[in-house]
């Protein structure tokens, strides 16, 4: 009879968890905590800094004075009318509004009353 024990030989565990997985797995499988930083690309940091960019703060302004920051975007005349589906999104029907309920002791006793379940 082999060893039940030999079935985690080449197993990890997660620290956080407990998880059993295989070795090298770079995220538990259970609670997605990552156990390396195989995952991450390692980069050396940029020599120089980056330029500084003019930020003009009325772009960011709440007030209506602030102009357009200079977007445009294309305009297009063609318009094309949905022809398909068999839904019907149009109001022209007008709804009623419900009625009021004026006794409501004679409406609970038009609906149906609960079974009763009971234990064999």
């Amino acid at each position: 009879m082999a060893d039940p024990l030999e079935a985690i030989v080449g197993s990890s565990y997660c620290p956080v968890c407990g998880c059993l997985s295989s070795k090298g797995v770079i995220r538990c499988p259970e609670c997605s905590t990552f156990h390396a930083g195989a995952h991450l690309e390692e980069r050396e940091a940029p020599s120089q800094p980056l330029p500084a960019r003019e930020v003009d703060p009325g772009h960011y302004s709440l007030s209506g004075e602030s102009g357009p920051v200079g977007e445009s975007f294309e305009e297009s005349e063609d318009i094309r009318s949905w022809e398909g589906g068999n839904t019907d999104f149009s109001f022209d029907e007008e709804e009623t509004p419900p009625a009021k309920l004026e006794d409501a002791e004679a409406f609970l006793r038009t609906l149906p009353q609960p079974e009763e379940l009971l234990e064999d």
